[in-house]
């Protein structure tokens, strides 16, 4: 099967079992970004070609280790010769959004916080451009609290059993409202 003829500046590898570094990078990735979805120890032969074929100049493997092993950085790096391959990781789901955000997105404006319980409500709010931050749905994760101490609003996606009422107050707490 012949790919299309595409481009990219930067390519998004995460892993295709989970979800939760995925959304992350939805919010993030620019006009001329992809995002690719790898097994976490081996690089499947469509995403290889893929990246191949996009020949892109930057590849930011998101997520730790245990969701994208370290041995995929070689084959990345074989796949797409000519980019700087680096990695964005925290210990955990919060982490890793706070780390992308923090990197690739701008969080003095206005950032979206959504549970990183579930997928649905935290995918609905990538195409809204503003960076994406995951919370645990009964408080305010740390990694998030410590990622808007600049923003100057935020908007919760979800109702009151994805972001508690609980995690609501103590965001307007963070932003000094």
């Amino acid at each position: 099967m012949a790919l299309p003829q595409y481009e990219a500046d930067r390519v998004y590898l995460t892993s295709g079992t989970g979800w939760a570094d995925a959304v992350s990078v939805g919010a993030v990735a620019g006009d001329n970004d992809a995002l690719l979805l790898t097994k976490s120890d081996q690089l499947p032969q469509a995403t290889s070609a893929a990246l191949s074929a996009l020949d892109p100049s930057e590849v930011i493997i998101v997520g730790g280790r245990n969701a994208v092993a370290g041995g995929i950085t070689a084959e990345v790096r074989a796949a797409a010769p000519g980019a700087a391959v680096t990695r964005v990781a925290g210990a955990d789901r919060y982490e890793t959004a706070a780390e992308l955000a923090a990197e690739y997105g701008d969080l003095t404006g206005n950032v979206v916080v959504a549970t990183g319980a579930d997928f649905a409500d935290a995918l609905s709010a990538g195409q809204l451009g503003d960076p994406l931050l995951l919370t645990h749905p009964g408080h305010l994760t740390q990694a998030t609290a410590t990622a808007l101490s600049d923003a100057s609003s935020v908007t919760i996606i979800g109702g009151h059993l994805a972001v508690s009422s609980k995690t609501e107050h103590q965001l307007l707490d963070v932003l000094g409202r």
